[in-house]
């Protein structure tokens, strides 16, 4: 078995690990309207949009009020 082919095996076998991460890192709860959301890049680099979870557990999520409740919009 060749080394690439184990690091393939290895990266494969962790690969949830890495995206269960990357999930707390953009992921957060908005303590005003009581729902997750999280922040990601529109068609351009310079728009930020966002998606919103309602259903999504907040547990252990980092608490920010979302940029949308901050401009009384909700």
């Amino acid at each position: 078995m060749s080394i690439k082919y184990k690091q393939y095996l290895k990266a494969k076998q962790n690969s949830w690990k890495t995206d269960a991460k990357r999930t707390d890192e953009n992921i957060k709860y908005c303590k005003e309207c009581r729902q997750c959301y999280e922040v990601f890049d529109g068609q351009n680099w310079h728009s930020k949009k966002y998606r919103y979870l309602p259903d999504f557990p907040s547990y252990k999520k980092q608490r920010q009020t979302c940029p949308v409740c901050k401009k009384g919009e909700a």
